[in-house]
């Protein structure tokens, strides 16, 4: 069995988890068991927020994390869903603290219901295979924006103004070695045409290659 720490910021997750309502826990449960597999784990979560009306998205976000972290933590062992949820369980009750109030019947509740969620974790784990196979690369793009300016050209002696350019600053932000950069380059509006041209193309390919999917037994996860 491996040895694993529940941080604090997992505390709260966990209670919450182990004294939901049945009936709103059911929910959550149906809501995850009936998910698609997305390309993030925020993406996840709010399809969840959606499905599950009663629960409310400062409640949802946390608690999808933390069943991500068990469905990474099962991944990575031979050990069963049960002997997985018996170990969040017993570990999230060994650091119990008079921040982190976890009683006995807490501890049995999140083993029950960990455990149940792991049962019905399959678009859970796609997602979180997906989001491994998305971020397998030196630089992962984030996201982006360009900023439009006109710079004016001045006369040789500088007291006019002769004319002026527009120039787009196109930043891309995105994450490289468990860290976050930016790229800045500079376009004309000739250059947006034919970044747009080049996305264009790359998204008729990627309705291509979809229709394909369809066409086959190989699901397809997408942004939308």
């Amino acid at each position: 069995m491996p040895n694993i720490k529940i941080p604090k910021s997992a505390h709260k997750p966990l209670l919450e988890l182990a004294r939901m309502e049945d009936e709103r826990f059911e929910e959550l449960l149906s809501a995850i068991a009936n998910a698609a597999p997305k390309l993030s784990q925020v993406e996840f979560a709010k399809s969840i927020v959606a499905s599950a009306t009663s629960l409310d998205r400062a409640t949802v976000m946390p608690l999808v994390n933390e069943f991500f972290n068990f469905d990474y933590l099962r991944a990575g062992t031979e050990a069963s869903q049960k002997e997985i949820a018996s170990l969040i369980a017993s570990t999230a009750f060994a650091a119990r603290s008079e921040d982190f109030a976890i009683t006995e019947q807490d501890k049995s509740a999140i083993e029950n219901r960990v455990e149940k969620i792991l049962s019905v974790r399959k678009a859970m784990s796609l997602t979180a295979k997906t989001i491994n196979v998305m971020s397998d690369q030196e630089r992962v793009f984030i996201k982006s924006r360009v900023l439009t300016d006109f710079r004016p050209v001045f006369s040789e002696d500088a007291e006019s103004i002769d004319a002026g350019v527009i120039v787009h600053t196109l930043t891309i932000h995105f994450a490289q070695d468990n860290d976050h950069k930016d790229f800045y380059v500079a376009m004309d509006t000739a250059d947006i045409q034919k970044l747009r041209d080049v996305l264009d193309r790359a998204d008729k390919k990627a309705k291509l290659l979809s229709s394909l999917f369809k066409e086959s037994k190989v699901s397809y996860i997408s942004a939308t």
